[in-house]
């Protein structure tokens, strides 16, 4: 009886396991067609941006305020309560489901390719518990094109400048990502604890870099 108990009570949690599992792949859904809906609005809006691009503004901004005002309509009709996120936080909005309580971030990016620096690797602020990070991207050549992925499916590398930083390069090959290549996760690699300090590497003409205390 004792071991029908048990399997009773096991088999009532994965039960309850699955169901969350499913819930959360049924809310990410949902937040797809957020996302597709929110473009759908930046395109028809599309001529907004071109004129920022000729007046000078500084476009990654402007870009930033019509796809929250995007996001915020979409959102409504989603179920989903978007609010831009701290000063320099990371992502730059948080899309928070409101049944469930998921959150999904948002970062922005443009540039006149598809590539472009993203946040540093030692960024923490902000997103600990967010579900899913995309990165929203608009390529200002004309004709102006947007694009998402998720985040970590957009990192092609590792940038070594000042900080080292994420390179985002939304062209990147499903399986040639650099978490990919690294066999880890995204969230896998935030957990890591890694020095937040650089040594230069004299060998390598004194490049900055980065390492983890497990190494």
């Amino acid at each position: 009886m004792l071991f029908l108990h048990f399997l009773h009570i096991t088999l009532q949690e994965s039960l309850v396991n699955y169901g969350m599992i499913f819930f959360k792949v049924m809310v990410y859904n949902i937040f797809e067609l957020l996302v597709e809906s929110a473009i759908s609005t930046l395109l028809e809006t599309v001529n907004r941006i071109e004129n920022a691009l000729e007046t000078n503004r500084r476009l990654e901004k402007e870009f930033e305020h019509h796809v929250l005002l995007a996001f915020k309509g979409a959102g409504k009709e989603k179920g989903f309560d978007c609010i831009p996120s701290s000063t320099h936080g990371f992502p730059d909005i948080i899309c928070k489901h409101k049944e469930s309580g998921l959150k999904f971030g948002v970062e922005v990016k443009t540039g006149k390719t598809w590539q472009t620096n993203g946040n540093s690797i030692f960024t923490q602020i902000g997103e600990q518990d967010l579900d899913e990070i995309i990165v929203l991207f608009c390529k200002t050549t004309k004709p102006i094109e947007i694009s998402w992925k998720k985040y970590e499916d957009a990192v092609n590398s590792i940038a070594i400048t000042h900080s080292p930083r994420y390179v985002i390069k939304m062209d990147t090959e499903n399986d040639n990502t650099f978490f990919k290549k690294m066999n880890i996760t995204y969230k896998e690699f935030k957990k890591m604890q890694l020095i937040k300090s650089y040594y230069l590497l004299k060998e390598k003409g004194g490049r900055q870099w980065w390492m983890s205390k497990d190494k």
